[in-house]
C-alpha cells in the first residue's frame, strides 16, 4: 500500500517545479517554493502535499516571508537571490538535521516575518490535512517539551528582530581598484572594475591608513577579489562605482555582499578568486595592469537596464498586462 502512495505523489510532484523533500513519504509531505504574486512581489512559502481519501494529491501553503521587488534590476536581482538562498537554506537544513528542525527553522521566519503569532492558539505550522510529521515549536512550548525538541534559547530575542534578521557576521576591510586592462599583445581594452575584500583587516582600515600611514608590516596575507565590470575609461568606471555604493547600506547591504550579483549582470562569472600574496602586493602598490582576452571583455552597457525595463513594458502592453 505505501509504495504505491509514494509513487503517485512522485509522479505528481516530478514535472512541476517543486522540489519535494527526500525521502517521499506515504503519507504527508512537504516541499519549499519561492513563487511570484505578482510583476513586485516574490513569496517563500512551506508546502504540505497529502492523499485525499479518493486519492487525489492535495496541498496546504504557509508563507514564510515576503520580497519586494524594487524598479532597478540590480535591486531586483538581490531580492531573487536572498529568496532563493532562503529557500536553500531550508533546505539544507533538511538535509543536514532533519525535516523538524527545517520547520522549526520556517516556523521562526513566519513569525518574524509576522505571518505567525508566536503565542497563537493552534500550535501547528499547518492547519490542513492529516498530522505532520514534525512537532512545532509553539506545540512543544504548550506541552513543556523545550529542551526535547530543541527550542533554542534565544527563541524569544529572535521574535524580536524584524523580517529579515540575519546574525550579524564580522565586517572585513575592502575596496573598489579600478585596472587598467590589455590583450597579450599589448592591445588596450579599458578599465576593468575589481572588488577586493581582506578578511584579517578592520572595515575601518583606511582611517587607520590615513591617520598612521601604510608600512611593509601591515601588508594583508589573505584576499579574495572579484572581477565586476568592464569599462571604456576610467571615468565610466569611476561614475559606475559612484551608482553601485549608492545601493549600499552599512550593516546590511555591503559590496562584497552586492559585487557577486552585479558582476552576473555584467556578463561575468560573480566568482571570488583567492589572491596569492604576489597578487596582493602587486594589487596594493600598483602594479595592476591585467591580460584579458577580448572574447572575455565585456563592455558595460549603461542604457542596459532601460532598455530591459522597456522591453519588458513594451512586451506587457502587447499581452495586454
Amino acid at each position: 500500500m505505501s509504495e504505491p502512495n509514494s509513487e503517485r505523489f512522485r509522479d505528481h510532484l516530478t514535472d512541476s517545479k517543486q522540489r519535494v523533500l527526500e525521502p517521499i513519504d506515504p503519507t504527508v509531505n512537504y516541499s519549499f517554493e519561492v513563487v511570484d504574486v505578482d510583476p513586485w512581489t516574490l513569496e517563500l512559502n512551506a508546502n504540505k502535499w497529502w492523499l485525499s481519501d479518493d486519492g487525489q494529491v492535495k496541498q496546504a501553503s504557509r508563507s514564510l516571508q515576503i520580497y519586494e521587488l524594487p524598479p532597478h534590476e540590480i535591486e531586483r536581482e538581490i531580492e531573487r537571490e536572498g529568496a532563493a538562498m532562503d529557500r536553500e537554506d531550508l533546505e539544507f537544513v533538511h538535509r543536514t538535521e532533519g525535516l523538524q528542525a527545517s520547520m522549526h527553522e520556517a516556523e521562526m521566519l513566519a513569525v518574524r516575518s509576522g505571518y505567525l503569532d508566536s503565542e497563537r492558539d493552534d500550535a501547528r505550522l499547518f492547519t490542513q490535512g492529516p498530522s505532520d510529521r514534525f512537532t512545532t515549536l509553539r506545540e512543544a512550548e504548550l506541552a513543556g517539551q523545550e529542551r526535547e525538541v530543541g527550542i533554542p534559547d534565544d527563541w524569544e530575542a529572535l521574535l524580536d528582530h524584524p523580517s529579515g534578521y540575519e546574525p550579524e557576521s564580522p565586517a572585513h576591510y575592502w575596496q573598489m581598484q579600478h585596472r587598467p586592462a590589455q590583450t597579450a599583445d599589448g592591445q588596450p581594452l579599458g578599465v576593468a572594475l575589481f572588488v577586493t575584500e581582506f578578511p584579517e583587516l578592520p572595515p575601518d582600515f583606511d582611517a587607520y591608513i590615513d591617520q598612521h600611514g601604510m608600512d611593509d608590516s601591515l601588508y594583508p596575507s589573505q584576499a579574495r577579489t572579484l572581477e565586476m565590470a568592464h569599462f571604456a575609461d576610467e571615468a565610466d568606471a569611476r561614475k559606475f562605482e559612484a551608482e553601485f555604493r549608492s545601493y549600499l547600506i552599512p550593516g546590511l547591504l555591503d559590496g562584497p555582499e552586492l559585487a557577486p550579483e552585479v558582476a552576473k549582470l555584467e556578463g561575468l562569472s560573480g566568482n571570488w578568486q583567492a589572491m596569492t600574496e604576489r597578487d596582493i602586493l602587486d594589487s596594493m602598490s600598483g602594479n595592476r595592469t591585467i591580460i584579458r582576452d577580448l572574447t572575455d571583455w565585456h563592455l558595460h552597457n549603461p542604457n542596459a537596464e532601460r532598455e530591459a525595463r522597456e522591453g519588458y513594458e513594451s512586451a506587457s502592453g502587447e499581452i495586454g498586462l
